[in-house]
């Protein structure tokens, strides 16, 4: 159960999710035009719109842990690169 939590919990997942959402929401609220170069928005407000509020809201809840990870990553690479000067 435990592996199942860290899974869930994971910012990876949950920026993959948040992307996936952010995606495909968008692609329905925005069609593109191709032979006019214009971006044409739909004006019935659907589900569609929600997933993409909720999206957006998703993928900046998940920022600073990826931030977190990647100072993390960081300083194990310094203290690394100190260890085998040393």
């Amino acid at each position: 159960m435990n592996f199942i939590t860290a899974v869930l919990k994971s910012p990876l997942l949950n920026l993959l999710g948040g992307l996936t959402l952010i995606s495909t929401s968008g692609y329905e609220i925005f069609e593109v035009v191709e032979e006019l170069g214009k971006i044409v928005i739909n004006p019935n407000i659907g589900a569609a719109h929600g997933v993409f509020v909720f999206s957006i809201i998703h993928l900046l809840k998940v920022i600073p842990e990826v931030i977190d990870g990647f100072e993390d990553l960081n300083e194990a690479k310094k203290s690394s690169l100190e260890k085998s000067r040393s």
